[in-house]
């Protein structure tokens, strides 16, 4: 466990802690200022060792998230379409928490409107933001998997091409 913690389901003030404590980070652009949960995913906060990292760096160039995806995919299906996690920040450096309607959860509540949640409405809550977390240390296990058993290499592909050209009739 990297990101996921274990909380107490049976104290108000343990569950209020996490909730209000957990990082967030903006939806779509800072501009709009709403936020949602979220895990810092930039190579110096994943907890790599120097030759992880180094290889981490090249493997930006790649399309590594096309490995990472189903972990994504199979946490949306478990959350019914209701939620998903997507990638913000300039570099992508962070996994986000979004509703199905692309917008901030529980942005703006303090301290004080998480007490007047219910008990069980803020279990449900934390379990989601839980489910989150595991879904980021699976993303970030399958991330370190990938840096431990692949390596980049380069390719030179003949992309085809299609252009536009003037052909003339003789006469």
């Amino acid at each position: 466990m990297f990101f996921e913690q274990k909380i107490d389901l049976r104290s108000k003030r343990a569950m209020v802690n996490f909730l209000d404590g957990h990082y967030r980070y903006y939806t779509m652009n800072s501009w709009n200022r709403t936020t949602s949960y979220a895990n810092r995913v930039k190579i110096p906060y994943l907890g790599l060792t120097r030759e992880q990292a180094s290889r981490a760096y090249d493997m930006l160039d790649t399309d590594y998230w096309d490995e990472l995806q189903p972990i994504i995919d199979d946490f949306t299906s478990e959350m019914k379409g209701q939620y998903t996690i997507a990638t913000n920040g300039r570099s992508g450096g962070y996994l986000v928490l979004y509703s199905k309607v692309a917008s901030g959860i529980d942005d703006g509540l303090s301290r004080d409107e998480f007490m007047d949640w219910s008990m069980s409405d803020l279990r449900d809550r934390v379990e989601l933001v839980c489910r989150f977390d595991r879904a980021s240390d699976e993303i970030r296990d399958a991330f370190i998997n990938l840096l431990d058993n692949c390596k980049v290499v380069e390719e030179t592909v003949m992309v085809p091409k299609t252009v536009k050209r003037i052909v003339c009739s003789t006469a």
